[in-house]
């Protein structure tokens, strides 16, 4: 199975980023359905997300928000071949050859089956190839164990603590990261 995605333009700045089980594209307001809204009320998705509790009309503001951010990427993670949206991958802030990304498969019957780690793997090559950023850093709870084995894998080390949560990043080149150590 190959992660490794391949990049379609559409209408110039817009894309699509294509895997073998899964594509990326940017979430626009009509993505803001009854569906993903259940996802961010859902108390086992979210528990450890900073969002609790939320309304059609505020999800469909935050989706247009997002939308119109130059330091913004917000995508949603769709089945291939289907249309059925099972999460989404923001890179927010992208400033300075660095974003940090945050990650959520809100549909639970993906849970388990690889895709956070193929996603994460995927954008991370998209930021490195394709915005030619050299870092991507993210935050996670310490209790968060399977996110943390999901950055881990797709090659995230810790670079910080604080009482409640690790700090992750990957460089572009082993090189970057010697630099800034």
């Amino acid at each position: 199975m190959s992660v490794m995605p391949d990049y379609s333009y559409i209408c110039g700045k817009e894309f699509v980023i294509i895997s073998d089980r899964f594509y990326l594209r940017r979430l626009c307001v009509d993505d803001a359905t009854i569906e993903y809204l259940r996802w961010l009320n859902d108390s086992t998705v979210n528990r450890f997300l900073d969002t609790k509790k939320i309304d059609i009309f505020s999800l469909e503001q935050y989706v247009c928000d997002k939308s119109f951010k130059t330091d913004c990427l917000l995508f949603g993670i769709f089945i291939k071949g289907t249309k059925v949206h099972i999460g989404n991958v923001k890179l927010e802030p992208i400033e300075n050859s660095v974003a940090t990304v945050g990650l959520l498969i809100g549909n639970k019957k993906y849970w388990n089956k690889g895709f956070a780690t193929d996603v994460l793997i995927c954008i991370v090559d998209f930021c490195f190839n394709i915005l030619d950023l050299n870092m991507v850093k993210l935050g996670v709870k310490k209790d968060n164990k399977s996110a943390i084995r999901v950055y881990e894998k797709a090659g995230f080390c810790i670079y910080d603590k604080t009482e409640d949560c690790f700090k992750m990043n990957i460089y572009k080149t082993k090189e970057m990261k010697k630099e800034n150590e």
